[in-house]
């Protein structure tokens, strides 16, 4: 009966306790040596003052809604976020080591133009 109770236990808690560890990944202490780019995003498009990083150097995106709810992906890594109107922005820090083009989704649906409401940037 015990072993049952915590089979039980670490099958119902243990989806709680790794969503919460996958959900925003990265890290939200900003280094001082982070290239800091703010994000927007708005009905069906996000927008970014910045859209060309050095690889191996810290990224801080300051991301806020300016309309409505949108989830910030930064496909590749562990940044999954939700951002909402209104509220305050959040900082997410990814290193990427890699050079490339890099593709941030909304991962929360957020009406008809969801699906084309992505935007690239690159890494060099």
């Amino acid at each position: 009966m015990k072993r049952w109770l915590s089979v039980l236990a670490v099958t119902a808690v243990l989806p709680l306790v790794t969503s919460a560890c996958g959900q925003g990944g990265g890290s939200d202490a900003v280094p001082s040596n982070a290239q800091r780019v703010n994000v927007v995003a708005s009905d069906w498009k996000w927008t970014l003052d910045k859209t060309v990083f050095k690889a191996g150097v810290p990224v801080d995106f300051h991301v806020q809604s300016a309309e409505g709810v949108h989830g910030f992906n930064v496909v590749g890594t562990k940044i999954n976020v939700t951002v909402a109107e209104g509220k305050a922005p959040i900082d997410k820090v990814w290193t990427f080591t890699k050079p490339g083009t890099y593709t941030i989704r909304c991962s929360q649906y957020c009406g008809s133009g969801h699906d084309n409401m992505f935007v690239q940037f690159k890494v060099e």
